[in-house]
């Protein structure tokens, strides 16, 4: 297992501060923001990426844009636009020697079944417009109406077409707040904390290509990346899971390096 941070979440900017802190924790690599690349350059530049690495041995991982970004989308502009936006992020994420990219699976502004079915095949279309230069993991969202995933079967079924070069991010935040809101797989009625609980445990046993984990906590009700060990997620019962997992873990935690110093220390004190 390999763990790592966000700064951005950390209200980090300055890349010296994140690499010191990186360190500081004894952490194996900082997630990057490729939106932030994308309206600031100088603050996250290939060239000092490269050199912080080589002085610090700690490495990367980038997660791919976001913002005003559909990769679903019905409207042709947008949507080679957001490929083209992914693309230029992957050619970053390669140069700077990033272990793999995070990516948000889409967008539906309306959930007739037609116009589903339409985002579904334009989402299957843009991930074959890819460059195949890192690994790409296809992230769990479903936190409100307009996100076109939900439960694990579509995401896994989309993660299995879609190649050799993607596997999977699990956010156990998204995973409880998504239960939290909506029916989960075995027919149970919407809403409440167990049924969250339910679907963390379908989307943590039900990936078949899980590579990279985001944890953060939450209550359920919102996407609030709180501190580990502060919100509902039931760390206890995933303490065996992440004991075992060989892939990579990132802290996306809210607030400052404080916070992350509590996850870091909450979670190496759950798997000791």
């Amino acid at each position: 297992m390999k763990l790592g941070f966000t700064p951005l979440n950390a209200q980090i900017l300055d890349l010296d501060e994140a690499f010191k802190l990186a360190s500081e924790l004894e952490l194996q690599f900082v997630e990057l923001s490729f939106d932030a690349f994308e309206i600031l350059p100088s603050i996250q530049s290939v060239q000092k990426v490269k050199e912080l690495t080589r002085a610090t041995g700690i490495g990367t991982t980038v997660h791919l844009s976001y913002v005003d970004l559909n990769i679903a989308s019905l409207m042709p502009g947008v949507r080679e636009n957001s490929v083209a936006r992914t693309n230029r992020g992957l050619e970053y994420a390669a140069e700077i020697g990033a272990m793999l990219g995070v990516l948000h699976s889409g967008l539906i502004p309306l959930r007739h079944p037609l116009m589903k079915q339409f985002a579904a095949q334009k989402l299957e279309q843009s991930l074959t417009e890819m460059l195949p230069l890192i690994p790409v993991m296809l992230e769990n969202l479903a936190l409100d109406g307009y996100d076109l995933l939900r439960g694990v079967g579509e995401l896994e079924a989309l993660t299995q077409k879609a190649g050799e070069h993607f596997g999977n991010c699990l956010d156990v935040g998204h995973a409880l707040v998504e239960g939290c809101t909506t029916e989960v797989s075995d027919g149970s009625s919407s809403g409440g904390i167990e049924n969250g609980l339910k679907r963390l445990e379908e989307y943590l046993h039900g990936l078949s290509n899980l590579q990279h984990f985001h944890l953060q906590d939450n209550d359920g009700t919102s996407d609030a990346h709180h501190v580990l060990g502060t919100g509902s997620i039931p760390w206890q019962d995933m303490r065996e899971f992440l004991k075992n997992f060989s892939g990579t873990i990132n802290l996306e935690i809210n607030g400052s390096a404080d916070e992350v110093r509590s996850s870091v220390k909450f979670l190496r004190e759950l798997l000791a």
